[in-house]
């Protein structure tokens, strides 16, 4: 009972790792927002015109195209890919969370500035530009970065020849699957970069059908 308790009243490790995570990728949406709201007016000019005209007709030219759907997925490859083998070694968790920060900073930019710009509009806009495919990515970073957490946790806990056999990685944060070494981790970046072509489908084929369904 009272080991019970114990457990209840304190927090898991887990959630401190979550909370920095989130913590990072938060500061980023703000981040990305001040500048967008301090951008100078000639700059913002520019961008404005710009995304005027890329609402205005680039919308049909996008969907289906397959040259875009792989400039989509390497560009979140890349993100999930640098996350994963930053996160091999202690240091380079650091360098991850960072990653992390600036894909909120662009997350916050683009949202705040089309906001700004177009009011309601923008705001429909900034759905179908940013939150959409977000909502497979964003997890998939999280999950990724986290399980580079637990792994180099579980390595700074293991023995030098052999890696504890309890630990865990949330599969959907929630529920975990055990990591017990290297070949678990490999796996680990499968499914981020799943979640990645995933971000792509919907970026080039989805958002612009609806977009088109909707107008």
């Amino acid at each position: 009972m009272g080991e019970h308790t114990k457990l209840c009243g304190k927090p898991r490790p887990q959630i401190y790792i979550i909370g920095i995570i989130a913590l990072f990728f938060v500061l980023g949406i703000i981040a990305g927002a001040i500048n967008a709201t301090s951008l100078p007016s000639d700059k913002a000019g520019m961008l404005y015109s710009y995304l005027h005209d890329f609402f205005g007709g680039a919308t049909a030219f996008i969907q289906g195209s397959s040259d875009v759907f792989f400039e989509c997925v390497l560009k979140y490859g890349k993100l999930i890919i640098g996350i994963w083998a930053l996160s091999l070694i202690t240091p380079g968790l650091f360098v991850a969370l960072f990653l992390l920060f600036f894909r909120g900073m662009a997350t916050g930019f683009t949202t705040a500035f089309l906001v700004s710009a177009f009011g309601s509009a923008g705001l429909y806009n900034a759905v179908l530009l940013c939150l959409l495919q977000n909502l497979i990515l964003i997890p998939a970073c999280f999950y990724v970065l986290y399980s580079g957490f637990a792994y180099n946790i579980e390595k700074t806990k293991a023995k030098p020849t052999k890696f504890r056999k309890k630990s865990f990685i949330p599969l959907g944060f929630f529920r975990g699957i055990k990591l017990v070494g290297f070949p678990e981790y490999v796996l680990v970046l499968v499914i981020g970069v799943a979640c990645a072509v995933m971000a792509g489908i919907v970026e080039t084929f989805v958002v612009p059908s609806i977009a088109g369904f909707i107008r």
